[in-house]
């Protein structure tokens, strides 16, 4: 359920561990187009929240086209594909990474991945076409 930005606003970490329990990523604050199991804040075209990656998973190749990708590793390890240029990044605990708007790429995690993202520019994201290399990248989940 959305809460209004005019009332304290408080989540404890009994409510988070529950709803990702639940669904794998859950926004703290957002304009949210989708229900979700946690309640949030209601915030325009700001966006925070966490995902929590029990088995390993990738997620849709995608960009923003407002927004940069915003995130803090908080256990595990996390890699992106930077699909124009053909650069992988592995991030791991206590890593902080920005993707620039605009920039084609795929995600993967390893089993107990925790990650904190936050995006500026509200949900713009797009999905994009991919290669069959790119498709064999996604697809390896171990590395």
């Amino acid at each position: 359920m959305k809460k209004s930005s005019e009332e304290i606003f408080l989540l404890k970490n009994k409510e988070i561990e529950n709803s990702l329990e639940k669904e794998y990523r859950q926004y703290f604050i957002g304009s949210l187009k989708k229900p979700q199991v946690l309640d949030y804040l209601e915030q325009g075209d700001f966006e925070f929240g966490t995902s929590f990656y029990k088995k390993a998973e990738a997620d849709v190749p995608h960009m923003h086209s407002k927004t940069s990708e915003i995130l803090y590793i908080l256990q595990g390890t996390y890699r992106i594909l930077d699909i124009e240029q053909n650069e992988e990044y592995a991030l791991t605990q206590g890593d902080f990474f920005v993707l620039p708007p605009n920039t084609p790429y795929a995600s993967k995690a390893d089993d107990n991945t925790r990650v904190l993202f936050v995006k500026t520019g509200g949900n713009d994201k797009i999905n994009v076409e991919i290669t069959d290399s790119v498709r064999e990248w996604v697809e390896n989940l171990k590395g």
